[in-house]
């Protein structure tokens, strides 16, 4: 059937959003994220008053960045310049739609996972496709969480896998990690790993966005015109 969804698994996800990750715009994008973390890494587990807002300056900056990145992803032949997918990001105005349905997506996650582990895993298939959403749609939290799960119904056990393996369980054992360490500075073992949660947050990103244009069902065609007389 022609609106039959298309075989989608943990290993297509994976080599959707590593294949290209280091080609333009990609790479430029990705580049710059892991100069924001070098930076916010340096203000250590605890700054200042000062520093604080400078971390909340860049964590601004790196969502749009992520924007970015899903507005490039969803292009089939995205344009090879950085500069035009960031300037994408701001005209989208969609920074707070993506930013708050990504913390409420995350906050359902993180307690279906607290009431039980199976609920937490069928959550992270049900609002994998929530970014993706809240950018392409715009749609605003809730209606990107119910986008998410119609989407991803299609092919719910995958997208479960590859978000709790490759977004899910990095991040979270990244933030543990670092208030469980009781160091004020971040160590180069605790930087390293910061990183490679950025580089697998970002292909996760690609993968996530490229799942959701191709589960989302085809627009209707339009009726046909009739002849004049």
């Amino acid at each position: 059937m022609a609106d039959s969804p298309p075989l989608l698994t943990t290993q297509k996800l994976v080599r959707a959003g590593f294949r290209d990750l280091l080609k333009p715009p990609f790479r430029a994008l990705l580049a710059l994220n892991l100069f924001l973390t070098l930076a916010s890494d340096s203000f250590g587990v605890e700054p200042d008053d000062v520093t604080a807002w400078l971390s909340l300056l860049l964590l601004a900056v790196s969502t749009y960045l992520q924007i970015a990145l899903t507005l490039a992803a969803a292009d089939l032949k995205p344009a090879r310049s950085a500069d035009t997918w960031v300037r994408a990001a701001f005209k989208q105005r969609c920074f707070w739609r993506f930013f708050v349905a990504s913390l409420l997506s995350l906050l359902v996650i993180v307690l279906g996972f607290a009431a039980l582990i199976v609920p937490g895993v069928i959550l992270c298939g049900v609002l994998s496709l929530v970014q993706p959403a809240a950018v392409l749609e715009r749609l605003d939290p809730i209606a990107a969480m119910r986008r998410s799960s119609l989407i991803s119904s299609r092919a719910r056990r995958p997208l479960a896998i590859f978000f709790f393996l490759l977004v899910l369980l990095p991040n979270v054992t990244l933030q543990a990690g670092f208030y469980l360490s009781g160091e004020e500075t971040l160590g180069p073992e605790w930087v390293t790993l910061d990183l490679i949660t950025v580089v697998l947050s970002m292909g996760a990103t690609i993968a996530l966005t490229r799942a959701f244009v191709a589960l989302r069902p085809p627009a209707p065609a339009a009726d046909p015109k009739p002849a004049p007389n």
